[in-house]
Formats: structure tokens, sequence, C-alpha cells
């Protein structure tokens, strides 16, 4: 079984993918950057790709796209008061790990969000994929699940960070007995972009699990228009499971 973590930027460039098979114990098999949609979209569809990881956001704040679309057909924009910003995963996420997500609605996030939208729209089965995860195509956020994990990043996303990915691929290798990154350490720790992928592709197998926080009946409704975040919920050498590997 494969796990295909992918850190989308607005641009292929700027694009990385990690695949991690889980079998004696996780090997990262392949790390891609630049990424294509069409390579992205290969790869998630492979019969052995259990779970596919993106980190960027499925979905605006329901409220944000009901007002932009009232605002299209010529009625009044709501008051400024209402909140438009903050989706509910960003929400939980911050009352979990207190790590605040990007706004999508406000902030440059939202180029890669439209790229995630097109590829949902690739990656359903004859309709787009759903947001809340349940074609197992998942939106995750790095710097939450290395919260969850308890795992120090440091300033690993500097241009000039190189001692810090080394430092922080060291922890994760730590935190998760076995994991070989082998031959692909360099490609790893070259940019923060092949790193987030990676994390990526590990949170996919914690979702595959079920070792992912639950959602409240509320929270469910507007995952499936906004997204959902899947964090982990327990340590990292738990992605091992019980010695059982698809």
């Amino acid at each position: 079984m494969l796990t295909f973590g992918v850190d989308l930027a607005s641009q292929d460039r700027r694009t990385a993918g990690c695949l991690v098979r889980w079998h004696d114990r996780p090997v990262v098999v392949e790390v891609m950057h630049p990424l294509s949609d069409d390579t992205i979209v290969r790869w998630a569809r492979d019969p052995e790709v259990g779970v596919t990881a993106i980190d960027a956001p499925f979905g605006w704040r329901r409220a944000f796209v009901d007002a932009v679309a009232q605002y299209g057909l010529g009625r009044p924009f709501p008051d400024a008061g209402t909140d438009l910003w903050l989706r509910g995963t960003d929400r939980a996420v911050w009352a979990a790990v207190r790590r605040r997500p990007l706004s999508v609605s406000g902030d440059r996030i939202a180029y890669p969000a439209v790229r995630a939208a097109r590829l949902l729209s690739r990656l359903g089965p004859g309709r787009p994929a759903h947001r809340n995860g349940s074609d197992r195509v998942i939106e995750v956020y790095p710097a939450a699940a290395l919260a969850a994990w308890e795992i120090e990043p440091g300033r690993y996303k500097q241009r000039d960070g190189l001692e810090a990915r080394c430092a922080l691929l060291s922890a994760l290798v730590e935190a998760l007995p076995g994991l070989d990154v082998g031959e692909h350490y360099p490609a790893l720790v070259a940019t923060d972009h092949a790193i987030d992928a990676m994390i990526a592709a590990l949170v996919a197998r914690a979702y595959l699990l079920g070792q992912v926080c639950r959602r409240t009946e509320a929270q469910a409704k507007d995952a499936a228009v906004e997204g959902w975040i899947w964090l982990p919920d327990r340590p990292a050498r738990f992605l091992l499971g019980a010695g059982q590997y698809g």
C-alpha cells in the first residue's frame, strides 16, 4: 500500500509530491518536484495508492460562498460583521493544536485552493471528489500535523533553512521508528515543499488507519462545502499500526 502526499502551490515549480510505501516499514519511494496536475491525478488514481493527502484548502467558508453568490446576483453584500474568513476546520485546528491556517477567503492561499478545486473535479468517480475525505482524497495541514505529533518544526520554510529541514527530518525519523528516506534525503531537505509533501503522505496513513480527530455532526455538514483538515490524534509511532500493513 502507498500513500501519496502533495504540497500544492499555484504553480508546478513550487509543488511537490511524495510517495510512501507501507510494508515491513514505511519507505519513501519517490519525491517529485516540480509536479503537474496530470502527474498528481495519475498517482491519485493508481490502485496502489490508498489515500492522497493534499496540503491546500478544499473549499471556502460557507458564509463567504453564500455572500459572493448573493452579491453576484445583484443583492447587497452582507454586513461587514459577518464572519467570512475562517472555515469551521480552521477553527477546529486552532482549538486542537493552536495553529491557525491561512484564510482561504482573504489570503494568497486562495490560488492553490482554486487549483485544488480543479484537481478534485478530476479525481472523483464520475463527479468531483468529495471535500470531506470520503473519496480518500483528503485535505491536510503539515504544520498542524507536526504540532499534533509534538514535533518542533523550526524555521524550515526559510530559504536558508537547510539546517532546520535536516533537523526536522531527523525528528520525524525519530518519531516514526523505521521510516526510511534512503536516497531521497537530499531531495526532502532541499525545499520545504518536499518535506511538507512527505508529512502529508504520513497523515494520509493516519487517515487510512482511522487515527485522526473526529468531527461533530455540525462540522461534518460544513466540511461538505468548506473542506476539512484531517489531524492525527496520536503520536506518529502509531502509524506503524500493530505490525499490519496493507
